[in-house]
C-alpha cells in the first residue's frame, strides 16, 4: 500500500516588507512609508501646524503621495466599459 504524501502546509510568515521610516518604530509600514499610528499622528501633527507636509517630506520622515491613483479591479474595469457602452 502506498504512503501519501502531505503537500507542504502555506503559513502566514512576515514577508520582507518595509518597515516604518520612523526611527525606533518596527513596525510595517502601510502608507507613504509609515505604519498606522505613525500616519496619523503625521496626519494630526500636519492639522494642528506643527509642520507641513512639504517639511516631512524634505526631512524624509513621510513619502511623497504616489501619483499611480488607485488601482482598479478587473471587475470594475469592465463594469465602466459596459456602462459606457450603454450611454
Amino acid at each position: 500500500m502506498a504512503t501519501k504524501t502531505r503537500k507542504p502546509q502555506l503559513t502566514k510568515q512576515p514577508t520582507s516588507a518595509a518597515l516604518c521610516l520612523i526611527p525606533n518604530c518596527r513596525r510595517p509600514a502601510k502608507l507613504r512609508g509609515l505604519c498606522a499610528a505613525c500616519l496619523q499622528a503625521f496626519y494630526r501633527s500636519v492639522r494642528s501646524g506643527e509642520l507641513t507636509e512639504a517639511q516631512a517630506i524634505e526631512q524624509r520622515l513621510v513619502l511623497p503621495k504616489s501619483k499611480a491613483g488607485r488601482k482598479r479591479s478587473p471587475w470594475s474595469k469592465a463594469a465602466a466599459r459596459i456602462e459606457g457602452s450603454t450611454r
